[in-house]
């Protein structure tokens, strides 16, 4: 499955979830010039965009829910699944793959 791909999955499971933004159409504008080849300008840019989105906790709140982290059958601390979560993405190599392996991956199962 491509990068894009997952991004789309994402973020529909996100609007599914009462996401709102109002640059929601700019994510299919993004992977549409990287196939026109702009400049690294432009790449960088994008990159910084769908970062930023992704370590949201609007956006985090969306995807992984409001409840309190758990380790096994146990509550750990005051933390709530989004902030846990999104603690992990950011120290994860690649946020979206950390997205996909944990979230989407498991509902498509």
């Amino acid at each position: 499955m491509t990068r894009q791909t997952k991004l789309q999955k994402l973020i529909e499971m996100a609007a599914e979830n009462g996401w709102e933004h109002k640059d929601v159409n700019k994510f299919d504008e993004i992977y549409q010039h990287h196939t026109f080849g702009l400049g690294w300008t432009q790449i960088m840019w994008d990159s910084m965009f769908v970062t930023k989105m992704l370590f949201s906790h609007d956006f985090a709140k969306a995807i992984w829910g409001e409840e309190q982290h758990r380790f096994g059958r146990n509550i750990v601390g005051t933390l709530k699944e989004w902030e846990w979560r999104i603690q992990e993405a950011v120290i994860s190599d690649d946020p979206l793959e950390y997205y996909w392996k944990n979230k989407l991956k498991k509902e498509a199962s």
